[in-house]
C-alpha cells in the first residue's frame, strides 16, 4: 500500500498528489490495462494535475474508461500563459471524445481568479491571480453494452 507519509519529508505538499498517483499507476498498471477498474466510478475528479509537464492529455480516455455510464468526469486546468498550449490540446481532445460520442459536455466554467500566480511572468497587470477552467462531462453509455 502506498503511504503518503513516506513522501512528506522529501517533497513539497503540492507535488505529493502527483507522486502518489504516479507510484500507484506504476504499481498497479496491470489492473488498469486489464480492465479491472472499468465502469466503476460514478464520478472521476482530477484537479490541479492537468497542466504542462504533469498529466498528459492522453489520460482522458482512461478517465472515461473507469467512469460508469452516465457518470461524471470533472476536471480543471489553468489558463496561465505557460499552460495555453496544453489547455488547447486538452480542449481539442475533449472535443474529439465528444464528437466520437463518448461523452457530452455538462459544464465549462471560466474562473477569473483561479489561483495566486507563482511567478512574476504569470502576473497580469490587473491582478496577481491567473485564471482557470472547470470542465464537467457525462459519459454516454455505449448502446451495444450499456456501459
Amino acid at each position: 500500500m502506498i503511504d503518503p507519509d513516506d513522501y512528506a519529508d522529501n517533497y513539497p505538499s503540492h507535488f505529493l498528489c502527483w507522486i502518489v498517483l504516479h507510484e500507484y499507476t506504476a504499481q498497479f498498471s496491470d489492473h488498469f490495462t486489464s480492465g479491472l477498474f472499468a465502469d466503476k466510478y460514478d464520478a472521476v475528479i482530477i484537479v490541479g494535475a492537468l497542466s504542462d509537464g504533469q498529466v498528459p492529455v492522453s489520460l482522458l480516455p482512461e478517465l472515461l474508461r473507469v467512469s460508469k455510464a452516465g457518470g461524471l468526469v470533472c476536471m480543471t486546468t489553468r489558463s496561465n500563459t505557460s499552460n495555453l498550449k496544453y489547455k488547447a490540446d486538452l480542449e481539442e481532445e475533449m472535443s474529439s471524445l465528444q464528437s466520437k460520442g463518448f461523452w457530452e459536455q455538462v459544464l465549462v466554467e471560466e474562473v477569473e481568479q483561479w489561483e495566486k500566480a507563482t511567478s512574476e511572468k504569470e502576473i497580469a497587470k490587473e491582478s496577481d491571480y491567473i485564471s482557470g477552467v472547470i470542465y464537467i462531462y457525462r459519459k454516454i453509455p455505449d448502446p451495444s453494452t450499456g456501459s
